[in-house]
C-alpha cells in the first residue's frame, strides 16, 4: 500500500489498476478509502460506486451512489446511475424514484428517457412507461430501439395495429435489430398471425437478454423448414420455461407421425411425465448428452418449421398421462374432502419471472373464490409469498405440496380434481395437457399463446379463459370466476 496516496482520484485510479491486475482485495481496500478521501465529488463517487459493483459489493456501490446523491441533489447524472443500479438489483420502484429525478433534471436527455421507460417497465406501469417512451421517440425518431418499445407497450395495451407500425418502422431502420423482431413475432402471435409471427419468433436466440438461450451449436445440423425427417434421429430441445415445454412437446409426435426418431431434452422435473406422450419417445435429462443424431431444433421452434396455424395446432388431449401409482396414492389422500368438487389453485408464477408482477396474483385477491361453500380447494402452489402461510391457515384449502416432488407428483394430483384454477403459469399448461377442466386468469397484458380477445385457447380444448377487462383489473377478472363457480355449483 502506498502511504503517500490520499486523494479521492488518484485512489480511483490505483484501485482501478489493482483492479484489472487481479488484486481484488486491495483494490475494495482503496474504493473504501477512496469514498471518505479528499475530492469524493458526485463524479468519483460514481466511479467509485461502479466499481464497487464490479467487485460484486453492491452494499458499498450504494453507500457512494447514496453520498454521490447528497453531493450533487441537482445532477442528473447521479441519479441516473442510481437507477440503472437499482434496476439491476431489481428493486424496480426505486429504480423509477431515481430515473425520475433524474427525468426532472434534464427532461431533454434520450438515454435517461429510455432508462425511466424501461423503469416504468419492470415496474409493470404499462401506460405511464408508453408515455415515456413516446416523449423519447420525439427526442429521436428514428432510433429503432425506442420504436421496438414503443410496438411492445403498444402491444401490450391490445393497441395491435400501431404496434405493428411501430415495429415494422423500427426494422426498415434496421432489419437487423433482434428486440424489434422478437417484439413483433410476440404481437403478430397474439393476433393468430402464426405464419409470420413464428418465423419472427426465431429471433430470440439472437436478442441480448439472459432470459433466453442462444441457438445452441452441434456437429449436427439444424433441421430446416421443409427439410425430410423421414428415417432420421431429430434431436430436440427446451430453451425456455416448463410451460413451453409442456405446450411445445406435443409436437414432437408431428415429427414421428413423418418417421423420425425423436430424443426430447427437459428440465429434470419434467422428464418422467413428458416420457409418457408416446412409448417410442426417447426423453432425456437436460444438461445429459444426447446420442448421435442427424438433426437438431429448439422445441419453441417447431411451430415455424411444421407451418403451424391457429386452425392446425394439434390439440388432442391428454397427450401426457399421470403415472397410476401416483394417481392412487393422491386419490386416498384426497378421499375425505368434501364438498360438490375438489377444485385446485394456483396464484403465482416464478417470482424471478421477467412478467411475474403482471401475471400473479396476491393470494388475498382471490378470497372471494376460495369462501365458495360446497367445494374443497387444494393448494396447487409451490412456491408461498410473504403472508400467504398465515392467510391459508384461516381458509378451508387442502395443502399437502409439500409432496410434490415433481411434475409427476403434481399430474397425478391434478388428475383427481374436477377443475384447476390457475394464473398462467406452468400448471395451467400441465393441466391442459392432461385434459383436465383448467380455469386460467390473464391480465390484460396477455402473454401471446393466449391470442387476443378468446375466452377458450386452440391450444387446450378443456381451458377456459378469465381476462382482465382493463390494465390491472383483477377484481373483475375474478368476479368472473366467482360467478362461473357459483354457475356450476348450481
Amino acid at each position: 500500500m502506498q502511504d503517500d496516496i490520499t486523494s479521492s482520484g488518484e485512489l480511483l485510479r490505483v484501485a482501478t489498476e489493482a483492479e484489472r491486475a487481479g488484486e481484488t482485495s486491495r483494490a475494495a481496500e482503496l474504493l473504501t478509502q477512496a469514498v471518505e478521501a479528499p475530492g469524493a465529488d458526485a463524479e468519483a463517487l460514481i466511479s467509485i460506486a461502479e466499481a464497487q459493483m464490479r467487485l460484486k459489493r453492491p452494499r458499498l456501490a450504494l453507500e457512494a451512489f447514496d453520498r454521490a446523491a447528497q453531493a450533487a441533489p441537482h445532477n442528473a447524472q447521479v441519479f441516473f446511475r442510481r437507477g440503472q443500479f437499482f434496476a439491476q438489483a431489481r428493486q424496480h420502484a426505486a429504480s423509477v424514484k431515481n430515473f425520475e429525478r433524474a427525468a426532472q433534471l434534464e427532461p431533454r436527455r434520450f438515454d435517461i428517457s429510455m432508462g425511466y421507460g424501461a423503469a416504468l417497465s419492470a415496474d409493470n406501469q404499462i401506460p405511464k412507461s408508453l408515455k415515456v417512451f413516446l416523449a423519447a421517440r420525439k427526442l429521436n425518431p428514428s432510433h429503432a430501439g425506442v420504436l421496438s418499445n414503443c410496438g411492445w407497450l403498444l402491444c401490450q395495451l391490445q393497441r395491435y395495429d400501431e404496434s405493428l407500425k411501430c415495429l415494422d418502422r423500427a426494422l426498415d431502420i434496421e432489419p437487423g435489430h433482434a428486440g424489434a423482431r422478437w417484439n413483433r413475432a410476440l404481437c403478430l402471435l397474439t393476433m393468430g398471425r402464426f405464419e409470420d409471427g413464428f418465423a419472427d419468433y426465431e429471433a430470440r436466440m439472437t436478442i441480448n437478454d439472459a432470459r433466453y438461450e442462444r441457438l445452441r451449436k452441434y456437429d449436427a445440423p439444424l433441421w430446416r423448414k421443409g427439410e425430410t425427417v423421414a428415417g432420421k434421429r431429430v434431436f430436440l430441445y427446451t430453451d425456455q420455461g416448463h410451460g413451453d415445454t409442456l405446450q411445445f412437446i406435443r409436437l414432437a409426435r408431428n415429427l414421428m407421425r413423418m418417421d423420425a426418431e425423436v430424443i426430447v431434452e427437459v428440465q429434470a422435473p419434467l422428464a418422467e411425465l413428458c416420457a409418457t406422450m408416446h412409448p417410442d419417445l426417447r426423453v432425456i435429462v437436460q444438461g445429459t448428452t444426447p446420442p448421435a443424431f442427424d438433426l437438431f431444433c429448439p422445441m419453441p421452434s417447431l411451430p415455424h418449421r411444421l407451418g403451424l396455424t391457429v386452425e392446425t395446432i394439434p390439440a388432442r388431449v391428454p397427450y401426457l398421462v399421470a403415472e397410476h401409482r401416483l394417481v392412487l396414492e393422491w386419490r386416498e389422500r384426497l378421499a375425505g374432502l368434501s364438498g360438490r368438487m375438489k377444485i385446485g389453485v394456483t396464484w403465482a408464477g416464478n417470482p424471478q419471472h421477467f412478467n411475474d408482477a403482471n401475471r400473479s396474483i396476491a393470494l388475498e385477491r382471490l378470497l372471494p373464490v376460495l369462501e365458495t361453500k360446497g367445494v374443497s380447494f387444494v393448494s396447487l402452489q409451490k412456491e408461498l409469498r410473504p403472508g400467504d402461510e398465515q392467510i391459508l391457515a384461516g381458509l378451508n384449502v387442502f395443502d399437502q405440496t409439500a409432496g410434490l416432488r415433481s411434475f409427476n407428483d403434481t399430474a397425478a394430483l391434478v388428475s383427481q380434481l374436477d377443475l384447476v384454477i390457475s394464473v398462467d403459469t406452468s400448471v395451467a399448461h400441465l393441466a391442459g395437457a392432461l385434459g383436465k377442466p383448467v380455469w386460467i386468469l390473464l391480465p390484460y397484458a396477455v402473454d401471446f399463446r393466449w391470442l387476443a380477445g378468446r375466452t377458450d385457447s386452440p391450444w387446450y380444448p378443456t381451458a377456459r379463459l378469465f381476462r382482465q377487462p382493463a390494465f390491472g383489473d383483477w377484481e373483475s377478472a375474478i368476479g368472473q370466476v366467482r360467478a362461473g363457480l357459483a354457475a356450476a355449483l348450481r
